[in-house]
This record gives C-alpha cells, sequence and structure tokens, in this order.
C-alpha cells in the first residue's frame, strides 16, 4: 500500500469549510445589519455565548471529526489485506472512536475554535479600525470598508479552522490506531509541492514516534521553531502521519528520528528501538 494512500483529507477540508461557511452566514448578516462599529462589535459578541450557536459549532466539529474517522478506516481496511495484524485492525475499526477521551477532545477545542469565529471577526474589526481612526478615517467610510471586509475576514479565519484541524485530527486519529494496535510508529508525509515549508521538506519519509515526536525546525536547523510535534500537528500543516503498521512491508534502510537526530537505520537496527 502507497504512503500517499493515507492522504485523504482535502476532500474533507472542502466539505468542512463549506459547513463552516453556512454557518458564518450569521456573521456576515451582522456586520450588514448595524450601522455602527458598537453595534457590529457587539452583536458578534453576544452571538458567540448563545447556546444555539455553540450547538451548532458542537455540531459541525463532531460531523468533521467523524467523517476523519470513517474515511481513515478504510485506509486501515486496505492495509489489514495480507496483514498478520489483520483480525486486530478490524477489531479496532468496530470500535466507537467516540469513546477515547484525545478523540473527544479534539471535538470540544474544534467547537470552540467556530463557536470563537464572531469574536475573532470583531477583533478584527476593532484593530481595523483603530488603524483607520489614526490615518484620520471618516467614521461613515470605516463602517463602509468594514462591511466590504467582513466577508474575507471570515474565509481567512475559516480557510485555517479547516486546513489545520482537519490535519490535527487526522494525526491523532491515526495515533489512536496506531496505539491500539500496537505500534506507535509513522512515516512523515509531506503533500510534496511548492508550498511545504522547509523544515516539513526535511522530514518527508523520515520516521517518527508518536510519542516522541521531532522538532523539525530544529532539526533543519532553524533558528525559530514550534517545538515538538508530530506530523499534521502544527498549525497549517498539510502533512500526514503513515503509520507504520507491518515491517514486511516497509523497505530499509530508513532515516529515523532517534535520540532527537536523523539517523539511517538498517531493519535490524530499527527492530531494537521498534
Amino acid at each position: 500500500m502507497k504512503k500517499t494512500d493515507w492522504d485523504n483529507m482535502p476532500a474533507i477540508e472542502s466539505r468542512y469549510t463549506r459547513g463552516l461557511s453556512g454557518l458564518i452566514k450569521t456573521v456576515k448578516t451582522i456586520v450588514k445589519t448595524y450601522n455602527t462599529v458598537e453595534g457590529i462589535v457587539s452583536a458578534l459578541q453576544a452571538i458567540t455565548d448563545t447556546p444555539a450557536w455553540q450547538q451548532l459549532a458542537e455540531a459541525e466539529a463532531r460531523k468533521m471529526a467523524y467523517n476523519v474517522a470513517s474515511s481513515s478506516a478504510k485506509n486501515w481496511r486496505e492495509a489489514a489485506k495480507n496483514n498478520v495484524k489483520a483480525k486486530r485492525i478490524f477489531e479496532l475499526l468496530k470500535e466507537d472512536m467516540g469513546n477515547d477521551r484525545r478523540f473527544q477532545e479534539l471535538i470540544n477545542r474544534n467547537a470552540i475554535y467556530i463557536s470563537n469565529i464572531p469574536l475573532d471577526v470583531a477583533e478584527s474589526i476593532t484593530n481595523e479600525v483603530a488603524k483607520a481612526t489614526i490615518a484620520g478615517q471618516r467614521a461613515e467610510s470605516i463602517i463602509v470598508q468594514i462591511q466590504a471586509k467582513a466577508p474575507q475576514l471570515t474565509r481567512n479565519r475559516i480557510a485555517l479552522i479547516a486546513r489545520t484541524e482537519v490535519s490535527k485530527t487526522q494525526s491523532v486519529i491515526t495515533k489512536i490506531r496506531s496505539e491500539r494496535i500496537g505500534s506507535n510508529w509513522y512515516i512523515w508525509q509531506t503533500s510534496q509541492d511548492q508550498r511545504v515549508r522547509s523544515s516539513h521538506k526535511h522530514m518527508q519519509g523520515v520516521v517518527c514516534n508518536f510519542s516522541n515526536p521531532p522538532n523539525p525546525e530544529q532539526l533543519a536547523g532553524e533558528d525559530q521553531t514550534y517545538g515538538y510535534y508530530n506530523a499534521g500537528e502544527i498549525f497549517n500543516c498539510r502533512c500526514y502521519p503513515a503509520p507504520i503498521i507491518d515491517l514486511n512491508f516497509e523497505t530499509f534502510p530508513k532515516n529515523v528520528i532517534y535520540n532527537n537526530k536523523i539517523t539511517k537505520m538498517t531493519r535490524q537496527q530499527f527492530e531494537k528501538i521498534y
């Protein structure tokens, strides 16, 4: 099975974006309805705390998480073919992801990000007003600018949430399932295009351990780092972890993260730490 077969997320990201776009129509309506900055900001802040809004946010977050779990399950079934762990893999796919604390935490976190979009837009509007006021613009022109910019502000926020959270969700679900079959290793895979950040290009094809994630920027010799994280767990990351399920289906030697360094290992060397 090709490692790229584990990357089914673009379609889910698109569906998630569409779902969020429908939800955020309320935000755009608020911005267009009020004629003062104070009115817009106050209304955006108020909607965030309503139970109905929070329930809608939770529903979208839950739907996305289960879509990721369902889509990736197809890859696990394929990987189970002719595999010594086939029985265990099929058993774990029957287990409800909702029973895992980390899966529920994903949903809760995503729901918070979604429900806070009005607050994010309100903050962006306040910043825009401050800049315009310093530049000496009149209140009337500021309102017009805010109403014109609101759609782009929401689109940018939605795009970031969809891209980042779908990737994080996939990474966590893969980790949970890998642990359940007793394998904690994966191969870092990038989207292998021009948009991949340089530190992640450095990680392409490198074997990592879910429980001991690498520091990609540090390994690439960059000054600024974002700490230690697995593939797909950092903002704007489109990388994903391709789990190592059976060493018989892997080719060696491989580059492996060991003692915070990238080390080339033979199968025999890797088996000592696997």
